[in-house]
């Protein structure tokens, strides 16, 4: 197979994990395929109201097969007291370093994280540290060559080329999370009103929008339809939206690739975060009606949802402490609150204060900073 083989796949496997957790383990082995690696770890978490980071999702994968085992040894002690991890933070943006290089030479000899794991799989690996505008940071961990070998500059550039598609998938995932529609068919992610779907086929041109889509496209303040084709109202974000578009369905240079833009809007805090994604589908690529991207439309003002059964199940509270949780983390005050839930405001303190003893914090701001970061969690369930 040839290297370009090798990273179409890699970055079509990517796309397809994107909007369903069970395609990363596709994804995982095309990309250690293309990049000659035995395994990777990609961890993605959000900046926590201490300065944490709290992590949304983690995989540890060896080409293709799912690591529990080291995943709950790793992430359920070894992390904890990992020497490199504070060294990994103070990574510039999309820096490549060798694994080894984060640990001191008496870690390499003394360190407990360093001799049962690194050293198991990892010793020759390589290390990114990578993040997203929303305060995402993602770490990927690439392990050992195959064979033993160092690392060559090819398979080098392979993993630079690999970084952004990476960064897409994050996004992209991120953006269906929110809008609880991971790993829904299309049908239901069309059907969903908390972001805005747009369809396009082969040729680019609409082939159909839900209700949050349509109702952008119809106000022609930022977004519209123009002869069944999607366009941005500003002249110069639309130069960037239709390069994003053909990017998607293949015909700029290179293969099928997704990208993000901002599209700014009047009168409002926060620009919308649009999305443009290739997606695979079955039929012939010849057919002009296929489905061949998805545009998503995030409006960065809308609260990410969390489900009430993921605050009880996974915080330890109440029906009636997740209700105040919730609503505290939507931007309401104590007294606000109140109406919403028609309860007193003392007894809305009163479960405050619970919530605080059970969770271990001291401030109203940490506990909606946890709240929206479990936000981030698909279905309410966790990452699986």
């Amino acid at each position: 197979m040839s290297r370009q083989d090798s990273y179409d796949r890699a970055l079509a496997a990517l796309n397809d994990a994107a909007f369903d957790d069970a395609c990363w383990a596709e994804a995982s082995k095309r990309m250690d395929e293309a990049c000659g690696a035995t395994g990777n770890i990609v961890v993605i978490g959000d900046e926590g109201a201490t300065g944490d980071v709290e992590i949304s999702l983690a995989r540890i994968y060896f080409q293709g097969e799912h690591s529990t085992y080291w995943e709950q040894r790793y992430f359920g002690r070894l992390y904890q007291v990992d020497e490199r991890i504070p060294r990994l933070r103070r990574l510039l943006p999309g820096e490549l370093v060798d694994v080894r290089s984060l640990y001191t030479a008496r870690e390499r000899k003394q360190s407990t994280v360093y001799n049962e794991m690194v050293r198991a799989e990892v010793q020759n690996g390589l290390n990114m540290r990578l993040a997203l505008p929303d305060g995402a940071k993602i770490t990927w961990q690439i392990a050992n060559p195959v064979g033993g070998s160092d690392w060559i500059s090819d398979q080098v550039r392979m993993i630079q080329a690999l970084k952004p598609h990476l960064l897409q998938f994050t996004r992209v995932r991120r953006a269906l999370v929110q809008a609880d529609a991971l790993g829904r068919s299309m049908d239901a992610i069309l059907e969903n009103k908390r972001i805005g779907i747009v369809q396009l086929d082969r040729r680019g041109r609409i082939a159909a929008a839900n209700d949050t889509a349509l109702a952008h496209l119809c106000c022609r303040r930022v977004l519209h339809d123009e002869c069944g084709f999607l366009h941005a109202t500003s002249k110069t974000d639309d130069k960037q939206l239709q390069r994003l578009v053909a990017g998607a369905l293949g015909t700029s240079c290179g293969g099928a690739a997704g990208g993000s833009m901002l599209l700014q809007r009047e009168h409002a805090t926060a620009p919308f975060m649009m999305h443009v994604t290739p997606i695979a589908t079955s039929g012939s690529d010849c057919e002009p009606g296929r489905i061949a991207a998805l545009a998503l439309i995030v409006d960065a003002e809308q609260p990410a949802r969390v489900d009430p059964g993921l605050l009880t199940g996974v915080l330890g509270l109440t029906p009636a402490e997740a209700e105040v949780a919730m609503l505290l983390a939507a931007g309401l005050t104590p007294r606000q609150a109140t109406a919403t839930c028609r309860r007193g405001e003392g007894t809305i303190r009163w479960h405050l204060h619970r919530i605080f003893a059970k969770l271990g914090i001291e401030r109203q701001a940490q506990l909606v900073q946890l709240v929206r970061t479990l936000g981030w969690f698909p279905g309410g369930k966790g990452n699986g």
